[in-house]
């Protein structure tokens, strides 16, 4: 979940929340309820369980702009297995990180 704040308003006001799944369809089959739809929940959307604004659906479109970017993605990922490691106490190894773990072995 991303929750977009501005300086301007003391970075306490919520302007969107936006929610952005990278993951495959099939992970999110898997993940989900039953009746939950996988194609909902992956790419980026507005989460309505969370504050919005009249400017959410914009600061969406320049988000998915944004994501258009390999470079962003990845950063994105990193932000948040940076966070869930001591959370979760597991490391979270990068397709990279996988793949010369695997050679390694």
């Amino acid at each position: 979940m991303i929750d977009v704040l501005r300086p301007e308003t003391g970075w306490r006001q919520i302007w969107a929340t936006i929610s952005y799944g990278w993951e495959s369809l099939d992970f999110y089959r898997k993940w989900g309820a039953a009746d939950s739809d996988p194609i909902e929940t992956k790419g980026p959307y507005l989460d309505t369980l969370n504050p919005q604004t009249k400017y959410s659906s914009a600061l969406l479109n320049l988000f998915r702009f944004l994501i258009q970017s390999p470079d962003y993605v990845a950063r994105l990922q990193r932000h948040y297995h940076m966070f869930r490691e001591p959370v979760d106490g597991e490391h979270y190894m990068s397709g990279t990180e996988w793949l010369l773990a695997a050679v390694r072995w």
